[in-house]
């Protein structure tokens, strides 16, 4: 429940099991999730573009003589009211009940002022919504063409057999050997452990019984967590909390530089994303930079890490624990030729500069959409003012 609005899940489930019990919500319908962890935090909230099943931990509202648009954005209005309207069920788990969410209270204004309210901040989300799957869909390109050159090996398969590798120029097809080495690599390249490419810090968390040194999101030095990473795209977003520019020198945080690729390796291992600004984290990320002769740019170490199987690397039947800093360094990575290397990042890096835009963009627009959301529900602003705003972005 990462998106406002659910197209697709992580998990399917077969006729028979949508049969055998399990709820299935309308597309139209609002899905909230009502025990978890996250809830002492945020309360998810998103509309459904199709129908889909859900689990224990979500309830399905189906709007009744109000607009279903209107009704998700009044709820995400009402998150303050909801977070405190949480109470715990246990072992840390937050719990929202059933008339906590029934006795909450929905602004009305006339039907077609409602429906105003909804096209215009749906138009935000709309356009937040047309940009996630263009970023999503650049890549996808661009981790295909590394899957297709540095894990199938197509264009050296193809000249292997003596055809002209596929959806290239010449002088890129020439820089692929056309025979395969003893070791099952392609001639002339090699695996190396990462240290030998990267450049390898991890993050760290000031004492947390000292607050002083911890910072609201938008204040002090990013402090990136892997729920932070888990709520990002390709690039870090908005982060949970700061930290002070007192406590990254007394604590000697290391500071990774926007561009840093930055890998999640104890607890929840293999989230991957890129730092789109000076950022610090926690010590369960590792921060990975190329060195200054290294060929590998943050294209090319991106797909590598998205791609990697992780429980290669475990010697324990738990890759949560068994994956440490030492771990990490010493992971191989395939290195390919310089020259093919940086053809790579070539093809690669203007896709992925244009995923970095689009997620500034998308930023830039949830913000005006969360400074018009409680305005309009609350009556102080008019639609037609708040759609001149809208109409300069969407």
């Amino acid at each position: 429940m990462k998106s406002s609005y659910l197209d697709d899940a992580e998990d399917h489930l077969t006729t028979l099991g949508a049969e055998n019990g399990t709820k299935v919500a309308n597309g139209g319908e609002i899905l909230i999730l009502v025990r978890g962890m996250t809830l002492h935090n945020d309360v998810p909230i998103c509309m459904l573009s199709k129908p889909m099943a859900f689990n224990q931990d979500v309830k399905s509202l189906s709007p009744k003589n109000i607009d279903s648009r209107f009704l998700f954005h009044a709820l995400k209005a009402a998150k303050p009211e909801l977070l405190r309207r949480v109470d715990a069920a246990g072992h840390g788990t937050g719990r929202l009940g059933a008339e906590q969410i029934k006795s909450l209270p929905i602004p009305r204004f006339g039907h077609q002022q409602e429906l105003d309210i909804a096209a215009t901040l749906g138009a935000l989300d709309d356009k937040i919504e047309v940009n996630r799957k263009t970023a999503a869909t650049l890549e996808e390109m661009a981790r295909a063409l590394y899957r297709s050159w540095f894990v199938d090996f197509d264009p050296v398969h193809a000249k292997a057999a003596g055809r002209a590798p596929a959806h290239m120029n010449a002088a890129t097809a020439a820089l692929f050997p056309d025979s395969f080495g003893e070791d099952g690599l392609p001639e002339g390249w090699e695996i190396v452990s990462a240290d030998q490419e990267l450049n390898i810090s991890i993050g760290k968390t000031p004492p947390r019984k000292q607050p002083q040194h911890f910072t609201s999101s938008n204040e002090g030095v990013p402090w990136l967590s892997i729920k932070d990473m888990g709520a990002c795209g390709v690039f870090t977003g908005p982060t949970s909390e700061g930290l002070t520019d007192e406590a990254v020198k007394g604590f000697r945080v290391a500071i990774a530089p926007a561009g840093t690729v930055l890998l999640s390796f104890k607890l929840t291992v293999g989230r991957v994303c890129i730092a789109s600004q000076d950022i610090c984290t926690n010590e369960a990320i590792a921060h990975m930079k190329p060195q200054a002769d290294s060929a590998f740019g943050s294209a090319f170490l991106f797909c590598a890490l998205k791609g990697y199987d992780y429980d290669s690397l475990a010697s324990t039947s738990s890759i949560a624990t068994a994956v440490n800093s030492k771990t990490i360094k010493a992971m191989p990575l395939v290195r390919p030729t310089e020259a093919l290397t940086r053809a790579f990042e070539a093809e690669a890096a203007p896709w992925m500069d244009k995923v970095a835009l689009l997620a500034k963009e998308n930023q830039t627009i949830a913000n005006l959409r969360d400074t018009l959301l409680p305005r309009l529900m609350s009556g102080e602003m008019r639609v037609g003012e708040a759609k001149e705003q809208v109409e300069a972005v969407a």
